[in-house]
């Protein structure tokens, strides 16, 4: 009988092993695809150099390698039409992916060679020609589509906001090969274990994309703010973040959600019985 009791358990123990792996495994098959250019961010220094040799760029000691790469950022959003362009030119090159909204908001220039630019980039960056209006490009940018697993094309928000559901399912593909293969009953311990690999997906899919640090950094006379991911500029100051501060709440809801669950599966089902006892005493209710 022990030999059998470890068997269960060995099987268990790989079942749920893989269900675990899934989670990081999905999220590196499911995360963006957008190219950072982060191996790029030394040249945009020497590319701001060139371009405007009299403006200093001054950054904390933490945010150096980031801000010359925001400054193109604002420099696309901000400048001059012929400086923008460059711009556009040095960041097409660099494969600052992340600085696709500003390049759209340029598609609305007056400046044929400016539009020209901008819309090379969004092209070399999506593989597709959406047109030349801005509206069209700002719908690719919401959702921009990919293949997953070489097969099903689908957006790219999509994908990532649909990850908790996709673990889930694919935790009740692995508890049904768990009951299979150990025989345990349908209320086994392996559906605690799909509940909370979807919870700590949903965590994940919502903390990765909002919790950013947000460094600034100044260029001549003007102070750029902007945001940061993993040493990866991703904005300026219009993309909408949380630092540190959202994180810890997030932390808090994914801690004591599942505690709070807990508290009422245990003690529902204790008042209920209270209260269908003294509806029982006091003749509200039939007894049986």
């Amino acid at each position: 009988m022990i030999g059998t009791m470890s068997r269960v358990t060995d099987k268990r123990f790989w079942v749920n092993g893989c269900l675990y792996l899934l989670i990081p495994a999905w999220f590196v098959l499911a995360g963006p695809r957008i190219p950072s250019g982060s191996e790029n961010q030394e040249s945009a220094k020497l590319f701001l150099k060139e371009l405007y040799p009299d403006r200093a760029t001054s950054f904390s000691k933490y945010s150096g390698s980031t801000a010359p790469v925001a400054v193109v950022f604002h420099v696309i959003r901000s400048c001059n039409e012929t400086t923008a362009r460059q711009a556009i030119d040095f960041a097409a090159d660099s494969q600052f992916g992340y600085a696709s909204p500003y390049v759209i908001e340029r598609l609305e220039s007056p400046n044929r060679e400016l539009r020209e630019s901008a819309r090379a980039f969004l092209v070399r960056l999506a593989g597709k020609d959406y047109g030349a209006t801005a509206d069209a490009w700002r719908a690719w940018w919401l959702n921009p589509p990919r293949t997953v697993l070489g097969v099903v094309s689908v957006g790219q928000t999509t994908l990532w906001f649909a990850s908790p559901l996709i673990v889930g399912m694919a935790g009740f593909l692995f508890w049904g090969i768990q009951r299979l293969w150990t025989g345990e009953p349908a209320l086994s311990g392996a559906v605690g274990h799909v509940l909370v690999a979807a919870w700590f997906t949903a965590f994940g899919v919502v903390a990765f994309p909002f919790v950013k640090s947000t460094e600034t950094c100044t260029f001549g006379s003007e102070t750029i703010t902007y945001r940061v991911d993993h040493a990866v500029v991703v904005g300026l100051e219009d993309v909408r973040a949380g630092d540190g501060g959202l994180f810890l709440i997030l932390m808090a809801i994914f801690l004591l959600g599942p505690l709070g669950l807990g508290w009422i599966s245990l003690f529902f089902p204790h008042f209920f019985r209270r209260g269908t006892q003294r509806a029982t005493d006091e003749g509200k209710w039939p007894s049986s």
